[in-house]
């Protein structure tokens, strides 16, 4: 097996491409190309120590992460977990769907609804879930610039 790295600039940060290429399609690819999907899997999977276990939450599934004192609170589509962390750790391991809307708060932007003007200034992030967080106007720009306005 051989195993090279092309580098290519039109691709952004975080995009990569994996390209299998042999002379034909065999049970050692078969196996590398169900490794290489395995792989995608477990990096959509966050995990967070829940008291004395370890939860798994899909990256998918999560809606927001919040900062309340020294918790953080995963929130997904049916389960809200409390667990202690940083949230700059945290946020090292979510993919780009993911953005910091206040100091202490992020949410993902495949369950944002909408977005209200809210009082000085400042913005309100409707979800899907009907849930309100407040977007602070120091990362206003950031929201903006990844929702390409």
């Amino acid at each position: 097996m051989k195993i090279s790295f092309l580098s290519n600039n039109k691709l952004s940060e975080n995009e990569v491409i994996v390209q299998v290429t042999a002379h034909d399609y065999s049970d050692n690819v078969n196996q590398l190309i169900a490794y290489i999907e395995e792989y995608k899997h477990f990096d959509q999977i966050i995990s967070i120590n829940v008291g004395n276990a370890i939860k798994f939450i899909n990256q998918d599934s999560l809606v927001a992460i919040e900062v309340y004192g020294d918790e953080l609170r995963f929130f997904s589509k049916k389960t809200a977990y409390t667990t202690r962390g940083r949230l700059y750790k945290t946020l090292e391991k979510l993919d780009r769907r993911f953005v910091q809307i206040a100091r202490g708060t992020v949410i993902n932007i495949n369950y944002l609804q909408s977005l209200e003007a809210g009082f000085s200034g400042n913005m309100t992030a409707i979800m899907k879930n009907d849930r309100k967080i407040n977007v602070s106007r120091r990362y206003l720009i950031n929201l903006k610039e990844r929702l390409g306005l």
